[in-house]
């Protein structure tokens, strides 16, 4: 696509769900799938959910609108059995679910809109329900006039928590109901919308909520030789950088040391620090030639655990944490290497 297009394109899905969240064209989108690093079963899952939604694309008669309940009702005899194009993807913060997502959005071509919880939760009575059917009908006519696109619903457990466990009988749980027959309705239709679901607390979804989709992802924290991809890549980057250099100028550490100290971090935990070396480094007036910037060990360590203490801070001082001392029980979630 040129760029005249693009923002047409981005113009023309903002007039109708803008107001919902965050529009990604694919030419605007900058990683592909094969710049993250690890998640190899994910993305070889969310490669075959894609590779579904591209089908439904093939020979949309765009131009002619009276043959588009003829085409979609066509669609249902492309697999053996009905196919729901739905996925959920679960993990905690920073391990890839949005970004990957994207990536493939990029790949296939396809628009994604990261809805906004916030955007469909409204204060008054009826209000969160209009908003769910408005949201759907828009993607709907999209999809029957222009092709697949893509509805990644962003901490999906705002708007789908489980029903049984929740004080507040008003609105909330009417948009848990509201949420669920409306996606119903959508998915029936066999039309090309993915739907695309993110949560960090599997454990506060509504179990009726898990029947809508056909994938569950697991996105775990990565595993050591991952980490050390990543750390190893922004290292790189740093030391090809004309104005950057790395020294390991303390010989008690090395990259042994920092793949310990990772142990618990996330990837976009890591980039963070990384963020953090860098900007720290400027108050330092160091380096091997003029204008140079050395990250050095003390700075890098530093900078991690800068890291660690502010994911240390936020656990501490979260609702479910608080929860948890003061239960004896526990719960855990099957995650995938």
């Amino acid at each position: 696509m040129n760029s005249n297009v693009d923002e047409n394109l981005k113009t023309e899905i903002e007039k109708n769900l803008g107001q919902f969240g965050e529009i990604y064209i694919p030419s605007k989108i900058k990683l592909k799938s094969k710049d993250l690093f690890g998640l190899e079963k994910q993305k070889s899952l969310l490669n075959s959910f894609f590779n579904v939604l591209k089908h439904y694309s093939e020979d949309i008669p765009y131009n002619d609108s009276s043959l588009w309940d003829k085409y979609w009702e066509s669609k249902t005899d492309l697999f053996p059995i009905p196919i729901i194009l739905s996925s959920l993807l679960v993990g905690p913060p920073g391990t890839g679910k949005t970004t990957l997502a994207k990536a493939f959005a990029k790949e296939f071509n396809f628009p994604i809109i990261v809805v906004f919880s916030n955007a469909l939760i409204g204060s008054l009575l009826g209000e969160s329900l209009n908003r769910v059917k408005n949201l759907l009908h828009q993607a709907e006519t999209y999809a029957k006039k222009k092709g697949p696109i893509i509805l990644f619903f962003d901490e999906i457990d705002a708007i789908s928590g489980e029903r049984s466990n929740m004080s507040d009988v008003g609105e909330i749980k009417r948009m848990v109901i509201s949420f669920l027959q409306e996606l119903d309705l959508l998915l029936e239709k066999n039309l090309p919308i993915g739907i695309i679901g993110a949560t960090n607390h599997p454990e506060q979804l509504d179990k009726a909520v898990w029947r809508r989709f056909t994938f569950k992802i697991d996105f775990p924290i990565p595993s050591d030789s991952v980490r050390m991809e990543l750390i190893n890549n922004f290292l790189k980057k740093i030391k090809n950088h004309p104005k950057f250099e790395v020294k390991f100028d303390n010989k008690d550490v090395t990259l042994e040391t920092i793949r310990l100290l990772t142990n618990s971090l996330t990837g976009a935990d890591i980039e963070r620090a990384f963020q953090i070396a860098i900007l720290q480094c400027f108050n330092k007036e160091q380096g091997t030639g003029a204008n140079i910037y050395t990250i050095d060990t003390n700075i890098l360590i530093g900078a991690f655990k800068s890291v660690i203490n502010i994911n240390l801070d936020v656990n501490e001082g979260s609702e479910e944490n608080k929860a948890d001392k003061s239960y004896s029980g526990s719960s855990s979630t099957e995650v995938s290497d």
